[in-house]
């Protein structure tokens, strides 16, 4: 066993190089060697081979179960922890979290951590739900610790009896490294009130609300408002939202689709806005709204968990409804009435992110958890 080796599994090299990189680079500097095993994806691969950390392509099929591809994974994660021997592993996301938790039945794994960042479908009816929870059940058994991002997800895992009380935490899993945000403070020079969200494009994070709004405030206000949208298409994804959807509304031009950016370019991103907006339906805990709080933005969100931590309703922005097309069109045009709250809301926001969202506060709870559990980590 090589004390001094931690093995992160998530589900996309995204998630690596933008939620995981406080931890990595907190690990890294007190002397571990830091293995992150994802779905390779290229500019985010060199990120995370940037970082320090060694990168290895792990297939999670992300999107429910191929057996004979989810067999494979199994079997070459069974092999990573019996050749790299780690003193820790970490699972997000509920594929590497099933699959990790179901090699922990079939090789000695020494310290096994899960991260459960937002529930998804395990909350809705049904057989799948089922399934989700039994899965979840079968693998936090085998965990020594379970973190969670919000107190509701909390609640839920006690309440259906996935885990055991005392395994949990409830903390942030990533947050945001709010000085890399300081020179994207500057106000803007013109009078377009430019709405920003970027996220993955499936339907539960509120797309049709969002479109739906934008198009209105487009016909009533024209190029004095624009939506800006960068995210990754997932038309595999049984919840995607097709191409066409997309690429309709930015020929038509009332939203203005950027496509994938990486995690470097959000505060260059967000720079260019006003507002970041994040409809979602169910969240573990937002990173872009975290980011958009560093980046001084005002914030409009569902009022859902994972959301209203970080929107203070009115303080540093509004929250409307999940789900309301209305609610959300009359908070943005709100704003967009108002820019004076723009400021005031965002000048809150960037407050709130140094006070509790930063990495100097983030990243150090999650090592204090490895201490929990019997890692030797240094507080120095």
């Amino acid at each position: 066993m090589n004390d001094k080796k931690i093995l992160l599994l998530t589900g996309r090299s995204f998630n690596g190089a933008r939620s995981r990189k406080p931890v990595i680079e907190l690990l890294l500097k007190k002397g571990y060697q830091v293995i992150i095993g994802a779905n390779s994806e290229a500019v985010y691969d060199d990120e995370i081979r940037q970082s320090g950390a060694k990168f290895i392509d792990i297939s999670f099929y992300r999107h429910g179960i191929k057996i004979f591809q989810d067999i494979q994974t199994i079997l070459k994660v069974k092999k990573l922890i019996r050749t790299q021997k780690p003193k820790l592993v970490h699972a997000f996301n509920p594929k590497p979290i099933f699959i990790a938790g179901f090699v922990a039945y079939l090789t000695k794994v020494d310290k096994f951590c899960v991260t459960i960042t937002g529930l998804g479908a395990i909350g809705n009816k049904g057989l799948s739900s089922i399934i989700i929870k039994l899965a979840y059940k079968l693998a936090l058994h085998k965990a020594d610790l379970v973190i969670l991002e919000n107190k509701h997800d909390l609640d839920f895992v006690l309440q259906n009896k996935i885990t055991q009380k005392n395994k949990c935490r409830v903390q942030i899993a990533s947050g945001v490294d709010v000085a890399a945000y300081n020179e994207v403070l500057t106000e803007k020079n013109n009078d377009v009130i430019i709405f920003a969200f970027a996220s993955r494009l499936v339907w539960n994070k509120g797309i049709k609300e969002l479109l739906s709004t934008a198009k209105r405030l487009h016909s009533e206000y024209g190029k004095q408002v624009e939506f800006i949208i960068a995210g990754d298409l997932e038309e595999e994804h049984p919840n995607g939202v097709p191409r066409d959807y997309i690429e309709n509304a930015h020929k038509e031009g009332y939203i203005n689709y950027l496509g994938r950016i990486s995690s470097k370019e959000i505060p260059s991103f967000l720079q260019q806005s006003d507002v970041v907006v994040l409809p979602s339906y169910r969240e573990g805990f937002s990173k872009i709204l975290m980011e958009g709080a560093a980046a001084g933005k005002a914030l409009i969100s569902a009022d859902i968990p994972g959301c209203r931590e970080i929107v203070n309703h009115e303080i540093t922005g509004l929250l409307v409804p999940p789900r309301d097309e209305t609610a959300l069109y009359n908070a943005c045009k709100t704003l967009i009435n108002n820019p004076s709250r723009i400021i005031s809301y965002g000048k809150a926001s960037r407050k709130h992110a140094i006070q509790d969202f930063d990495i100097s506060v983030t990243a150090p709870k999650t090592l204090t958890c490895y201490r929990e559990i019997g890692l030797q980590i240094s507080d120095t």
